[in-house]
């Protein structure tokens, strides 16, 4: 077992008392400000439960480590299989047998806690996302961006869309649309095909597209194709955030660019 590194350095050497240094290991705030901020995103859908049972695995993994670094010989033992009882003798002092048995019973603990955890942790990571790539589309700032002789948003354009990120081998491409893009769309019957058949998602009437669109990246960790710069979600997402996912394009000869590779 790889036992974190710099976690007895962390440690002041002048102390002696176990339970202070234990204290140092547990109570640590960065790791529950990370609790408090990642239990925030899941309050507000931008991550799904399995990745805050993740983070909550890695801080106890993090813990068990930690804390075995206290018994580092003992902790070896248990690693190798080691009969432990066999440790102590019979002609030992009772005070010196008594603390062996007390770390011996510590330490098997311990492990046995850290082979639980490494099966969950193990199976966190086998579930975890490939490296495909996701895209979610922004579907009106799409059909808008160039509009028919009679101003109409085009449909034509959606499609174009879904053939590029095709072309780049995307494992998953999601439209999303305003509701109004109905009223404003030039092959409307077309159009109201693709919503019936949920290959178009329309969003709730009386709302924009937007905040469901970050949601959406947020959580599957997507690009989002739009040359809407979402200003007014920057406080909710993040600047950097929405400048790293965002993908701005143009569209030539029925052809659309890209502005950052991918």
């Amino acid at each position: 077992m790889e036992v974190i590194k710099g976690i007895m350095t962390s440690i002041d050497p002048g102390e002696k008392i176990l339970s202070e240094n234990l204290e140092k290991i547990v109570f640590q705030e960065p790791d529950f400000n990370k609790i408090k901020e990642t239990l925030g995103e899941l309050l507000l859908g931008t991550i799904e439960p399995k990745e805050f049972k993740g983070l909550i695995v890695d801080l106890r993994w993090k813990l068990i480590n930690e804390l075995l670094a206290f018994f580092p010989f003992y902790n070896e033992l248990c690693k190798t299989n080691k009969d432990l009882g066999k440790l102590t003798s019979p002609n030992m002092l009772p005070e010196i047998k008594e603390r062996d048995e007390l770390l011996t019973e510590v330490a098997t603990r311990l492990n046995n806690i850290y082979t639980k955890l490494k099966g969950s942790k193990e199976g966190i990571e086998h579930d975890a996302p490939t490296n495909g790539l996701d895209f979610v589309i922004d579907g009106a700032n799409i059909a808008c961006e160039i509009r028919d002789k009679d101003r109409k948003a085009k449909l034509s354009n959606i499609q174009l869309l879904v053939n590029k990120v095709e072309s780049l081998g995307a494992q998953s491409c999601v439209i999303l649309c305003d509701r109004s893009l109905r009223h404003d769309i030039d092959h409307k019957d077309e159009y109201m095909e693709y919503v019936h058949n949920n290959e178009i998602i329309e969003t709730p009437a009386g709302t924009q597209a937007d905040v469901f669109i970050l949601k959406y990246a947020k959580k599957h960790n997507a690009y989002v194709v739009s040359n809407d710069r979402f200003k007014d979600h920057y406080d909710s997402f993040s600047e950097s955030w929405i400048k790293q996912k965002r993908v701005p394009f143009t569209i030539i000869k029925d052809e659309i660019i890209f502005e950052k590779e991918i």
